[in-house]
């Protein structure tokens, strides 16, 4: 599953890869399920898509508005509900790969994003998210989301040993 790295081990159900190579290292997050849940079960899905054919076929066939309007109603829900349940899946393209070095954090998804160790003053997970803490920033940087707590920590964990912060408290 993993090449385990210095320090606290990761969780075990944890999808996260790492690996080191020489002075860097190099934690890989598999892009998740594409199809992650939506705010119904699937069958609801078809049963809208077919509610909505019926109910505009019927509307359309009898001149009566009411029909159509209803049918338009549960086009717009089955789209809803494709749209919940394959957006996540749509947003992360691919893996997620972290390059900590001693000198910079390159981070790449669907695009390529670096942070010099110079500009960061401390790292932080604070589930659901992973931030960065910036000098010169307010507010700190959101790199990393939808993982679980203890990803999250571990990951944080890493860079924080690799470049000597202080583990938040």
């Amino acid at each position: 599953m993993t090449a385990p790295t210095e320090g606290s081990p990761l969780p075990a159900q944890s999808r996260i890869f790492s690996r080191s190579e020489g002075n860097e290292l190099i934690i890989t997050i598999p892009r998740g399920s594409a199809a992650s849940g939506g705010c119904l079960p699937t069958g609801f899905t078809a049963a809208f898509a077919f509610l909505g054919v019926t109910f505009t076929a019927q509307g359309l066939l009898t001149r009566k508005p009411a029909w159509s309007f209803f049918g338009l109603l549960f086009f717009v829900l089955a789209g809803l509900q494709l749209i919940f349940r394959f957006s996540r899946g749509m947003k992360s393209a691919g893996s997620t790969t972290l390059r900590i070095t001693p000198e910079l954090l390159t981070m790449t998804a669907a695009t390529r994003r670096q942070w010099p160790r110079s500009t960061i003053t401390a790292v932080k997970a604070d589930p659901p998210s992973l931030h960065l803490y910036i000098s010169g920033q307010l507010a700190p940087e959101m790199i990393l989301s939808d993982l679980d707590p203890d990803e999250l920590q571990w990951i944080a964990d890493q860079l924080n040993r690799k470049w000597n912060f202080a583990p938040p408290v």
